[in-house]
């Protein structure tokens, strides 16, 4: 049985459907289909996330999540068992094994010169606490400077004993 439909002053003839055939307002744009696919997507994906056994690629616990304190905290805070760990002597300058021994140096070099002394020192502490935060880059790069300094602070301690040593010994002090 055939039915007409007017439609913009058009008369089409639409034939009856086989058994096996959609009708139109069965059948949806490929939009609705592309949406109808996400939607699913997005359903199956989320069914999946409750189980209790699945885990996030990049998960932040609670405790280590921003706040409005501090707002960075997901990029300062570093978990232990995350860093690795590399062995100190790689990290020091070529005669010293260890952060504590370039922190001694660098309390010699303020007896010979104060100032420069105290700057040695305190890159010491930097490249200490650089080591223990994980960024070896940096506690390499402050302790190289720390010893260097360390060297210069004795050298100028030596020059200004000797300059005081030659006044002193002229008469002209």
């Amino acid at each position: 049985m055939a039915c007409t439909s007017k439609h913009d002053s058009t008369v089409t003839e639409m034939e009856p459907l086989n058994e096996n055939q959609e009708s139109p307002a069965q059948t949806k744009p490929n939009e609705d289909r592309a949406e109808q696919v996400e939607l699913s997507l997005l359903l199956e994906t989320r069914s999946t996330q409750k189980d209790s056994n699945a885990v996030h690629t990049y998960a932040i616990e609670s405790a280590y999540g921003n706040t409005t304190e501090n707002p960075y905290r997901e990029t300062t805070v570093t978990v232990p068992h995350l860093v690795k760990k590399v062995p100190e002597d790689d990290l020091t300058p070529r005669p010293w094994k260890t952060f504590n021994q370039v922190l001694c140096v660098s309390y010699i070099s303020v007896i010979f010169c104060l100032c420069i002394g105290a700057y040695a020192n305190r890159e010491a502490w930097k490249a200490k606490l650089y080591n223990g935060k994980g960024l070896y880059g940096l506690a390499q790069k402050r302790a190289k400077r720390a010893v260097i300094v360390s060297y210069l602070a004795v050298v100028v301690g030596f020059i200004y004993v000797i300059i005081f040593v030659s006044l002193g010994t002229t008469g002209n002090l």
